[in-house]
């Protein structure tokens, strides 16, 4: 069995291999454990290798430093590593090549990819101006950066790819992802979603001022009143 090391120990998926009548068994695995030496247990329940993988006590003793000797013969009895530089003159791979091809975003894309762009600016702290100075005691929040580049680099890719966190209301909680719906959206769409959110940006920028009018007003009044009073 190739990749012996995704039936782990305790997997259904261990038990039911184990089980499949055969001659002769062969495990095969460039990574034996994945996270945890118990991770060979499966493999050894696989090889039907008697009590040992079954009796997790011995196995827990087998572990002991005392019992390493004991440990290193027992693998070296049923298994053969091999190094990638053993085998390197076996391999014949063609060189990779890797072929950059530009796309050309239409004006509809271009606007909503520099809008995102200011976006991000902000988000990072940044001034809208390239070639301004950074203010004075700003860092670079990593996670933000990546996720800001993540976000342009797949809308290159299509607008309707990108990441923000969010719960859609027919798929469920999916972080990390635009509410542009599950399908792919046409230029048209795109442009309506795009008035959509500069509307609601309105909506919250022009609630946000008025708000903040009428704190003034009242901080204003209490200040009349109080000199009133005095």
């Amino acid at each position: 069995m190739d990749e012996v090391q995704l039936c782990g120990d305790s997997s259904s998926a261990a038990n039911m291999v184990s089980l499949i009548p055969r001659k002769h068994s062969l495990a095969v695995s460039g990574t034996p454990a994945k996270t945890d030496i118990k991770d060979l247990m499966g493999s050894l329940r696989f090889l039907r290798v008697p009590v040992l993988p079954f009796d997790h006590r011995l196995w827990h003793r087998l572990q002991q430093s005392p019992m390493r000797p004991a440990f290193d013969g027992l693998f070296q009895t049923i298994a053969v590593r091999t190094t990638k530089k053993e085998v390197a003159g076996e391999f014949d791979i063609p060189r990779q090549t890797r072929l950059v091809v530009p796309i050309e975003l239409s004006d509809i894309e271009m606007h909503y990819y520099n809008d995102t762009l200011e976006r991000q600016r902000v988000i990072l702290g940044l001034p809208a101006d390239p070639s301004a100075p950074r203010p004075e005691g700003w860092y670079l929040d990593r996670s933000l950066f990546r996720s800001s580049l993540q976000n342009l680099r797949q809308i290159c890719t299509h607008i309707q790819v990108g990441q923000m966190a969010g719960e859609h209301p027919r798929f469920g909680r999916r972080p990390n992802r635009l509410r542009l719906g599950n399908e792919l959206l046409g230029l048209g769409e795109v442009l309506k979603k795009m008035k959509e959110d500069n509307i609601a940006e309105m909506s919250i920028a022009t609630r946000a001022q008025v708000g903040d009018s009428v704190n003034v007003g009242q901080k204003t009044l209490t200040s009349i009143a109080k000199g009133n009073d005095s």
